[in-house]
């Protein structure tokens, strides 16, 4: 779910929710999961960061 959260927040360059997303993500920690570091890289990537 997560992946999907991420990969939208991508393609509308909504960088702020990404970033909301992203710390509740450390939180919970699942950041550490492969697909979920791998939707990070590609939002921040795609944001310009």
């Amino acid at each position: 779910m997560f992946v999907s959260v991420l990969s939208a927040c991508s393609d509308n360059k909504n960088f702020k929710f990404g970033l909301q997303v992203h710390g509740l993500l450390v939180k919970v920690d699942l950041v550490l999961d492969l697909l979920v570091g791998t939707a990070l890289l590609d939002m921040y990537s795609k944001c310009g960061y």
